[in-house]
């Protein structure tokens, strides 16, 4: 043991302060010389890394972690300043920043592996915290942002806010907007009423899906599909249009720009009545009846007023049924003009209903034949002579 002088103090604290001064060096690097000091050996990672300084590599150099452990997450109370930038790239903000080198692929990939097979895991959360009371509008956003021929400017957003922030009835919405040079633009929004998904578009208020009965110009407007106030016509471009049901406030349902004729199919399961109900308050209805080989038309339902048999060339008005002659007439017919008789060369289809009357002209006679309850009778006048007699008789003449 050396005798303890001032001269071997002063010695001493000469040595420390060298010791001091290379444990200094180690640990801070200058600038420049950061490839000299290699992260190896066990030690960094048994008891973890402990340093004031950014890691950072640069040049061409391997600079790999198997991970980047933050083993006391809770207690980081900054950001975690890890940055790689490509060139001509510098900081914009604080927090994690990764930017590809020019000419590069991805600039940040998140892999997860597991033995599921068709399950869905999480790739990257974002959460929002508050150091104060959250309040309806917290929430959390990305933006995109592209290069212009200036700057960098903000291109896409996605906003994702609370609306309610109760616990027990928290609902969320979801902001997809493109940015201009003057403003961003809402494409569109989701969010949920706590039981049901809403959409809205172009910066409408999110709504349900409509329902069966509301009005399709309606539902457009509330979309945010289509601008409130007039309308235009609905173009299918030549496709079929199915409806329950259709309300024309126009004067007219007009039909243009038709290549050919122009057809309304009323073909159903059962009966093909088209239906115009015409007056304030529908007062009456026209039913037209289109059964096979016919053409009905009535002003209400079960009374024919206007009946054509295409198959048997007849026509009846007011019969309530298909007609049973050429023309089959029930009620009076009125003329101001001539009745005008073609002379037949046998004796018409016989009339079988009691008290039913025809009148017809045959052989030169003006024939009447009446059915008196079942006994057929004949009056006939002939129209050659100057004879004004009638002649009664139960054969046909």
């Amino acid at each position: 043991m050396r005798d303890l002088t001032l001269d071997h103090l002063a010695a001493d604290v000469a040595d420390l302060r060298r010791l001091f001064g290379e444990l200094q060096r180690i640990e801070q690097p200058a600038a420049g010389s950061v490839a000299a000091h290699a992260l190896v050996g066990a030690a960094h990672t048994a008891s973890g890394l402990t340093t004031g300084q950014p890691l950072r590599a640069t040049g061409a150099t391997s600079f790999a972690f198997g991970a980047l452990d933050l083993a006391n997450a809770n207690a980081i109370t900054g950001v975690l300043p890890v940055s790689y930038l490509g060139t001509n790239q510098s900081p914009q903000f604080d927090g994690l920043q990764i930017g590809a080198a020019n000419g590069a692929g991805t600039a940040i990939q998140v892999n997860r592996t597991d033995a599921g097979a068709s399950n869905t895991v999480t790739g990257l959360r974002i959460d929002r915290y508050s150091t104060s009371s959250p309040a309806a509008g917290i929430g959390a956003r990305i933006i995109f942002g592209v290069e212009d021929d200036t700057q960098v400017r903000d291109a896409f957003r996605l906003d994702v806010t609370a609306t309610n922030v109760t616990d027990a009835t928290f609902k969320a919405r979801a902001f997809f907007g493109i940015y201009d040079v003057t403003a961003v633009r809402e494409g569109f929004r989701l969010e949920s009423d706590g039981a049901n998904p809403m959409i809205g578009f172009l910066g409408a208020t999110a709504v349900v899906r409509p329902s069966s009965t509301t009005d399709l110009r309606q539902a457009l407007i509330n979309l945010g599909l289509y601008t409130s106030g007039g309308a235009t016509p609905l173009d299918l471009n030549g496709g079929a249009l199915t409806a329950g049901g259709a309300t024309i406030t126009t004067s007219k349902l007009a039909v243009s720009g038709a290549t050919s004729n122009v057809m309304i199919d009323l073909s159903r399961a059962s009966g093909n009545i088209l239906s115009i109900q015409y007056g304030q308050n529908s007062v009456g209805t026209w039913q037209l009846y289109m059964p096979a080989s016919a053409f009905k038309a009535s002003f209400a339902a079960g009374q024919d007023e206007l009946s054509v048999d295409f198959t048997n060339h007849r026509v009846g008005i007011n019969n309530n049924l298909s007609p049973s002659y050429t023309l089959d007439v029930r009620g009076t017919i009125y003329t101001n003009t001539n009745l005008l008789l073609q002379e037949q060369g046998s004796t018409p289809a016989a009339i079988t209903q009691d008290t039913q009357c025809d009148i017809y002209m045959k052989a030169d006679k003006l024939v009447i034949r009446f059915n008196n309850a079942g006994t057929i009778r004949y009056k006939y006048l002939d129209l050659t002579g100057t004879g004004v007699t009638w002649t009664h008789t139960t054969s046909a003449p």
